[in-house]
């Protein structure tokens, strides 16, 4: 319990008293360190408990929702037969078009999922199936293609309507099943990728502030520097993953944003401090 008084103190100077940050001088490298590890783990528990109960149940019934859309559109007499490395097609018109479902209408993305055609070019599609290859087109319009015989080793194959149904519906079976396992994996992966790019980007911010704090007569060491960036950037971390929360399609970088301003406010109230202090001597 003394612990976790200890450590909602430490944030919220940190967060709110940047003269806290003054403070710091006086203490070692491992309290500035402990208090950036327990914020990463606690950042990256929230972020898995919010995939668990909010990213992936929205996203299964998305998925299911797209599902149904592509669905759909399929005839049911559709019949696709792959053999020798070329693709035959039965039930539709070429060339067929299969629209991207309403889910991905926020994105800049092709209005055509895929199309299956006799044509030997790429269409505007992301995936365009021509009798002998497959052309993909990426997000930034790049177009690469693969003969099937690239692709996979098997012989000849068969795909109706219902064979693409049991596919969708076994990958978000999947993601249902797994939702859990899932979340730990990706807060795993959170916490590490913000420890080795949280040291990586507090190395170099600490050398921007200090060279700003010396352009206020202020001779802070590097090592202090650093000690602020184990409280500043789990903060800016933190604020950033709040935005991306509540806005998660705004994709404002916020955390060098933050960073480098409640730096520089901290760095303005070490010289006014200084300044109140010679006046007073």
């Amino acid at each position: 319990m003394r612990m976790i008084r200890t450590y909602w103190k430490v944030l919220s100077a940190s967060v709110s008293n940047p003269d806290y940050y003054l403070e710091l001088y006086s203490s070692t490298f491992w309290f500035s360190f402990k208090f950036f590890l327990v914020t990463l783990t606690i950042l990256s528990i929230a972020s898995g408990l919010w995939w668990r109960l909010y990213s992936f149940p929205l996203l299964i019934d998305s998925l299911h929702a797209a599902g149904s859309e592509i669905r759909d559109q399929i005839p049911d007499s559709f019949r696709l037969t792959y053999a020798d490395g070329t693709v035959k097609t039965e039930g539709i018109s070429l060339p067929f078009n299969l629209q991207n479902p309403k889910v991905v209408d926020d994105f800049n993305f092709p209005k055509n999922l895929a199309t299956v055609t006799n044509d030997s070019e790429a269409s505007t599609s992301f995936f365009t199936f021509t009798p002998k290859k497959v052309f993909l087109r990426s997000v930034d319009n790049q177009v690469d293609s693969l003969s099937y015989t690239d692709i996979t080793e098997v012989k000849t194959a068969t795909i109706t309507k219902q064979t693409l149904t049991d596919f969708m519906q076994t990958g978000i079976h999947f993601i249902e099943v797994n939702s859990t396992p899932l979340s730990i994996l990706f807060g795993i992966i959170l916490f590490v990728s913000a420890l080795i790019g949280g040291l990586i980007t507090i190395a170099l911010y600490s050398i921007i502030l200090q060279s700003i704090a010396w352009l206020f007569s202020l001779r802070f060491s590097y090592s202090y520097m650093f000690r602020w960036g184990l409280h500043l950037y789990p903060i800016a971390l933190g604020i950033d993953t709040i935005s991306n929360i509540l806005a998660p399609h705004a994709n404002i970088p916020l955390v060098s944003m933050v960073y480098l301003i409640l730096g520089v406010v901290i760095i303005w109230r070490a010289k006014t401090k200084l300044k109140i202090r010679e006046k007073i001597g």
